[in-house]
């Protein structure tokens, strides 16, 4: 189910994936990334690619017309995205209890934080400068609290959680890619390629 590691440095953003494709008893490195740019969005992925490749070719994201952003993101912005995955076939509905789902997670930098959108399009923001979702997040996670009092750049902290979550979960694996986003829309891609571990 793969890795994404995002952290907020207060004046910047950076999220990083890797790029692991795995089912139970298989995986293979995809060349089509988990992280894309995308209007005012840094949008990385675990999950299905179908669910993220309709996010990021088939769905137009509507302007913000309230002013909160977080509540933007929980009506408007989750609104676009149920019906886009609807629409193309790739919502997950539960016949029993009638509830609606996507098949994966989102890590989303928007403005000036960093969000994570569950697969029952829950919203949230930790109360922390960084987040991890996925498989490999526990071990990225712990990397990212020991790094905490490091003087290191966000991109080599982001690096060495992948790292780690690579070298403990057998759906994680390089190459790994970052983008930053600083304000509302200036994009920085760090690193792309491979990265030894």
């Amino acid at each position: 189910m793969s890795c994404a590691v995002g952290i907020n440095t207060g004046k910047e953003i950076f999220i990083g994936v890797d790029s692991c494709a795995s089912t139970d008893d298989q995986y293979e490195v995809r060349q089509d990334e988990k992280i894309f740019k995308k209007g005012p969005f840094i949008i990385a992925f675990v999950g299905s690619f179908r669910m993220a490749q309709i996010l990021r070719y088939s769905v137009k994201f509507p302007k913000q017309i309230i002013k909160d952003d977080f509540q933007y993101l929980c009506t408007i912005f989750i609104a676009r995205i149920r019906e886009s995955l609807h629409k193309h076939g790739c919502l997950i509905v539960d016949q029993e209890d009638k509830t609606e789902a996507m098949d994966g997670s989102l890590l989303v930098a928007y403005k000036k934080k960093l969000y994570c959108i569950d697969d029952d399009f829950q919203v949230g923001v930790v109360n922390s400068e960084y987040n991890s979702i996925g498989s490999g997040a526990p071990y990225a996670l712990g990397s990212l609290y020991t790094t905490e009092k490091l003087k290191l750049d966000p991109e080599e902290r982001i690096t060495l959680a992948l790292e780690s979550a690579s070298k403990f979960s057998t759906s994680v694996t390089p190459p790994f890619k970052i983008l930053s986003i600083k304000g509302r829309s200036k994009y920085k891609l760090w690193s792309k390629g491979e990265i030894n571990v």
